[in-house]
């Protein structure tokens, strides 16, 4: 009518705006609807001293990490306008459109959930693995290269050979770490992560997810949490003055198949521990089983009978502590992390991120634990586990010595797995009385043992000697579960 070409001139879109959802002919219109109001709407947004296109670069160039562009761009397209609430309410759905925010942000390889920028990749650059999207796996291929890039100009160029070659080495050892363990995708769906129903059922957690699981484990892995990573056997992601001089240099002839095997038997470890403590019962919080001391107030004692009053920082740490004041809660999340100094940490490392306030508020880890955050549930305990676990150094005990001793030692000793079972429960290797469920923490070790790494170099799996008689049956019945899940399948 106007004389000017058009894209669509059988439709009229004033008398027929629904033609943009029903017409079968243009199923495109959809999309092309939504791209119009995006351009002509958001992207020119700028009133209040707010513009949309001033806001999307702070965004970007402050790192992304936090949700006030996004809340801004929701306000502004449900409600009108970018500081809500508007004379028309709040924003509908405010917590889900973040969610789906942070879930393009990292189809995009791009940092997601507020964490802190870093090389980001999915499971498509990995040989034999699925497309599906993880934070913070470096990619095998442009790994080195961005790296290189970002070295000083001055530095040498042997230097910058030295530091390609061994980010290459540390990114091959990530890629097969992640590679084996996804290949155990169907023994940990139907025998790690799973549990009891009331009938014996045996059931995969819905809580504690395999894929979930792999993607938390990369992001740990890769990238980290306050500057520490999950250990996967790359002697070098340790600092090198943690090592006296002869053992750090001992350490870089290690070989990657050693090295590999020394990262497995970390997730091995992590794992038996969080299933105890959480994926059998299939809980997020504090689960009090029969063997809790009944005489201990719910409020202040946790899974086990462990006392949250116990777990407090270090004088070096003591500013992160949750104040005094602050909620006394049940353990949350796979390790059921407690106490002031580690709800303190997780305040200010990951409180930002999922907009939780770890002090007053943790039990809000499990509040939307299936559907807003599942991975919540797995960074929470990662992130003890690389600042807790894997850094003790205490009374004669170094995590990652002891380890290295473990998987040369041939993997046959009991004390390591003690070891670490009374640091994550008692707070301290020389902690006096018996590990709670320690026959539990034992079987789950060495049958993820046989599975991630046994299972890997061709060896059957031999048990240590149990000086309980009962004990060594309850092994040699864990190794039976999964023949006779087999059995049920046939």
């Amino acid at each position: 009518q106007e004389g000017r070409s058009s894209r669509y001139p059988d439709i009229d879109f004033c008398k027929d705006p629904q033609a943009i959802c029903a017409n079968t002919d243009h199923p495109e219109l959809k999309w092309i609807a939504g791209f119009f109001y995006w351009m002509k709407e958001l992207q020119r947004y700028d009133r209040d001293g707010w513009s949309y296109m001033d806001n999307l670069s702070n965004f970007v160039n402050g790192g992304m990490q936090d949700f006030a562009f996004i809340d801004a761009v929701s306000g502004i397209v449900n409600r009108g306008c970018h500081n809500p609430p508007c004379a028309t309410g709040s924003v509908d759905g405010l917590q889900e459109r973040r969610n789906n925010f942070q879930k393009v942000l990292r189809v995009f390889q791009l940092p997601s959930s507020g964490k802190a920028p870093g090389l980001t990749a999915s499971l498509g650059s990995i040989p034999g693995l699925p497309s599906v999207p993880l934070v913070g796996l470096p990619p095998s291929s442009s790994t080195s290269s961005s790296l290189e890039s970002l070295s000083s100009s001055s530095s040498s160029s042997s230097s910058s050979t030295s530091t390609s070659s061994s980010t290459s080495t540390a990114t091959s050892l990530l890629n097969q770490f992640i590679q084996w363990i996804y290949g155990k995708k169907f023994v940990f769906e139907n025998y790690i992560l799973t549990y009891q129903t009331a009938n014996g059922a045996s059931v995969a957690s819905d809580i504690y997810t395999f894929d979930i699981l792999l993607e938390s484990l990369a992001y740990a892995a890769s990238i980290g949490y306050a500057g520490k990573k999950f250990y996967t056997g790359d002697r070098k992601v340790t600092d090198p003055s943690d090592f006296d001089t002869a053992k750090f240099k001992q350490s870089q002839i290690v070989s990657h198949d050693l090295q590999l095997r020394y990262g497995l038997v970390n997730a091995a470890t992590f794992l038996s521990q969080v299933v105890v403590e959480s994926v059998q019962y299939n809980v997020c919080e504090d689960y009090y089983p029969s063997d809790t001391y009944a005489e201990n107030p719910m409020s202040n004692y946790g899974q086990f009978g462990a006392p949250y009053t116990e777990y407090k920082c270090s004088p070096d740490e003591s500013q992160m502590e949750c104040p005094e004041t602050a909620a006394e809660v049940k353990g949350i999340g796979g390790l059921m992390t407690k106490g002031r100094c580690m709800l303190g940490k997780l305040n200010k490392y990951l409180g930002p991120s999922y907009g939780i306030d770890f002090c007053n508020n943790p039990s809000d880890v499990c509040q939307d634990k299936r559907f807003s955050n599942p991975s919540i549930v797995w960074d929470v305990p990662l992130f003890e586990w690389v600042d807790r676990i894997q850094s003790y150094n205490d009374h004669g005990f170094n995590y990652l010595d002891e380890l290295h001793k473990f998987v040369d030692g041939g993997m046959v000793s009991d004390d390591f797995i003690v070891g670490v079972s009374k640091i994550l429960t008692k707070g301290s290797v020389d902690a006096q009385g018996q590990v709670p469920r320690y026959g539990d923490r034992m079987g789950n070790f060495y049958l993820l043992l046989k599975y991630l790494v046994k299972e890997r170099d061709g060896e059957s799996l031999s048990i240590p000697t149990a000086n309980n008689a009962n004990l060594q049956v309850y092994y040699n019945l864990l190794l039976l579960l999964p023949l006779v899940g087999m059995l049920l399948l046939w």
